[in-house]
């Protein structure tokens, strides 16, 4: 699992589904296979469900100041838990997984040195995938690779990721025809300039929004990025 990718379009789910609480959270008799922040000068922020490729994960999304040893505090916690951990520290952040025997905890930190607070991401899988995950809401761009899909039932967010050799402005394009043949209006243009390396288009139709986001790799495949929010799944 891309767990960076994927806390990315939790993110935008996240935003759009809900404001962000500020309340501290202490956790007691925390059941097995998830971490007790109890006595962690963290914040509360979010938890929700969400599905990502089929299977039903629990998100918790805590917030801590910048200047807070995260990496280690999440390192001390899970091993006093009994659980091995590896963290891969990156420029803005890490990511890593938490395994106990029977139960795993895929984690993401996120802290851009523009920002004045952590965010810590951990994913709770439930190894049941959704048998009754119906098809992706809108046509899927036909010349790409199929990445994640991420959907949260809350919200009635569903979101897509694709890979594709093709140009963004053949993606862009492809969106603009099909949808507006299906009812869809378009509401943001995206921005084609030749200079531009992404763009994003946004489209209603009734209560529903859709959002292309298309952002170029010189050399490498084109990422694609489709969200939808609004109506049942």
């Amino acid at each position: 699992m891309k767990i960076k990718r994927i806390a990315g379009i939790a993110v935008a789910l996240l935003l759009i589904g809900a404001a962000v609480h500020g309340s501290v959270f202490r956790a007691f008799n925390v059941p097995k296979g998830r971490l007790n922040v109890s006595g962690l000068p963290w914040e509360f922020a979010y938890r929700t469900t969400m599905q990502i490729n089929g299977e039903r994960n629990e998100l918790e999304l805590y917030s801590a100041r910048f200047n807070e040893p995260v990496l280690q505090q999440l390192k001390d916690c899970f091993e006093a838990q009994g659980a091995a951990i590896s963290l891969v520290p990156s420029k803005d952040g890490a990511r890593g997984v938490a395994k106990w025997e029977d139960k795993t905890a895929r984690i993401l930190v996120l802290s851009p040195e523009t920002r004045p607070n952590q965010l810590i991401f951990l994913f709770y899988p439930d190894g049941k995938k959704n048998a009754s995950s119906g098809d992706f809401p809108v046509p899927v761009y036909p010349r790409a690779r199929d990445g994640e899909t991420v959907s949260n039932e809350k919200t009635g967010t569903v979101c897509k990721t694709l890979l594709t050799e093709d140009a963004v402005e053949s993606v862009q394009q492809f969106y603009a025809d099909v949808l507006a043949n299906d009812g869809w209006s378009l509401v943001l243009p995206p921005r084609l300039d030749g200079v531009s390396v992404g763009s994003m288009a946004m489209y209603q139709k009734n209560e529903r929004i859709c959002c292309v986001m298309t952002s170029g790799n010189p050399g490498m495949a084109n990422r694609v990025t489709l969200l939808v929010k609004g109506g049942g799944l």
